[in-house]
């Protein structure tokens, strides 16, 4: 995924990338990265926040995703593709 956004002097770019894979014990693991830019006042401002912020966001968003799994609720996004879209982590 790669999103980004401009407000008042401030602005972000991220890109994150998701695989998900199948274990020999049947169960899937999902291997999740991103790099995330924030710029501006908000950068300068919440420099100590952001990260605990987005490490909460991040682990009660994955732990969300893992109960609707194990209960069996079938994924339906709402997340539609950029037109030629091209995002990639490098190593």
């Amino acid at each position: 995924m790669d999103a980004g956004g401009d407000a008042s002097r401030n602005s972000f770019e991220t890109v994150a990338e998701m695989r998900l894979v199948e274990t020999a014990d049947g169960t899937t693991t999902a291997d999740w990265h991103a790099e995330v830019n924030v710029s501006g006042l908000i950068a300068s401002l919440g420099q100590r926040a952001l990260g605990s912020v987005a490490k909460r966001l991040v682990t009660d968003f994955f732990e969300d995703v893992e109960v609707l799994a194990d209960e069996g609720v079938p994924a339906d996004s709402q997340i539609r593709a950029k037109p030629d879209a091209k995002a990639a982590l490098d190593d």
